[in-house]
């Protein structure tokens, strides 16, 4: 199992930073992983349903450790986007 330590280790890896300002990196737990989100001076509100234009996270599968991409959504709402995911069903905004 992967806890909140390791994944921000994950993360840390893939989001890039310069010498000068090192990225941080805010990890927030949800039942099936981790949503890291490299912290910026001002945070986004994210939107009940992403645009091309959305800020994106990662998320960190508890399980397998597994780091992907997604667009900064309410907590609630990404981890019901990534329910479906792992159950291979399609992303749906009807309950949002």
């Amino acid at each position: 199992m992967i806890d909140a330590a390791e994944a921000w280790r994950r993360a840390r890896v893939r989001v890039p930073s310069s010498d000068q300002e090192p990225t941080l990196i805010h990890i927030r737990e949800f039942g099936e992983g981790f949503l890291a989100v490299p912290v910026q001076v001002v945070m986004p509100d994210p939107p009940a349903i992403p645009t091309a234009e959305t800020p994106a996270g990662l998320v960190i599968d508890k399980v397998n450790g597994a780091v992907t991409r997604w667009p900064l959504l309410p907590l609630p709402v990404l981890a019901l986007q990534y329910r479906r995911h792992l159950n291979g069903q399609p992303m749906t905004f009807d309950d949002a």
